[in-house]
């Protein structure tokens, strides 16, 4: 999202209603990007002080042994 609105913004130009969208669409994008490495702390520090890896995801498929 940050490159989507970094490019919209470069190629807004002058036009204030595509420079206030591309704005926008950055702010939203950085916006994502902190709620994503907060949600990492968190499953961190909670991993940490419980004694457990919550970052090990594993799918076991049907076919599969897991």
């Amino acid at each position: 999202m940050l490159v989507y609105g970094g490019f919209s913004f470069l190629v807004a130009g002058s036009d204030k209603e595509g420079t206030a969208k591309a704005q926008k669409t950055i702010t939203y994008g950085v916006g994502g990007l902190i709620l994503v490495i907060c949600s990492w702390l968190i499953l961190n520090l909670l991993g940490s002080f419980l004694g457990i890896n919550l970052n090990n995801f594993n799918i076991c498929l049907p076919d599969s042994t897991c």
